[in-house]
């Protein structure tokens, strides 16, 4: 009887794990787990990225032609229910989209992009870097959302751009970029 209830509590302990582990448990976001477009029936609850002010956010368009991935929120995350985690075609824009679930439906609460701008430079002392510019919108907080409001930043070698560009100047960036990787496209 003992041996039979030992038994019972191993198999639903060995249940409860395995049951954590595939609710809790998502794969790294890496390119071939973006597998949805931004037309997939499974992204329209989430339309409400699409009502943001992006001017006043300092968020640049979303590229229609973005791969996806769904990060859902555990049951001990705080703050966001949904997380779509965005590359760009030409894999120079990455963005995540937070959102809450508020009655029936998902409530844009944050968003975070950084733009590349295809340059490699060398830092004495972390080595190959990237250029890139990043862009933080949040109008609440959630697990590692960072802080609210807005806040730009630049990473990169060029002295004459500020490490904290104002809006108008990521923008005018985000679009030198996208044309200068676009022309390196057609090469």
């Amino acid at each position: 009887m003992i041996r039979e209830e030992k038994r019972t509590v191993l198999v639903t302990v060995v249940l409860v794990l395995l049951a954590a582990g595939l609710c809790c448990n998502r794969p790294p976001f890496v390119e071939e787990y973006y597998r949805y477009s931004l037309d997939d029936k499974v992204l329209s609850p989430y339309g409400a990225m699409y009502q943001v002010d992006r001017e006043q956010c300092c968020l640049a368009e979303i590229d229609p032609d973005s791969r996806v991935a769904i990060e859902y929120g555990s049951l001990t995350s705080e703050g966001f229910s949904i997380k779509l985690h965005m590359i760009s075609n030409n894999q120079m824009t990455f963005r995540t989209v937070a959102f809450a679930r508020e009655h029936d439906e998902y409530v844009w609460i944050g968003e975070a992009e950084t733009h590349y701008s295809g340059l490699v430079y060398v830092d004495p002392n972390e080595g190959h870097l990237k250029e890139h510019l990043s862009i933080l919108c949040n109008e609440r907080e959630f697990d590692n959302s960072g802080p609210l409001g807005l806040h730009i930043s630049y990473y990169g070698p060029n002295e004459t751009i500020s490490i904290f560009p104002t809006c108008e100047e990521a923008l005018s960036l985000i679009e030198v970029w996208g044309t200068e990787n676009a022309a390196d496209d057609d090469d």
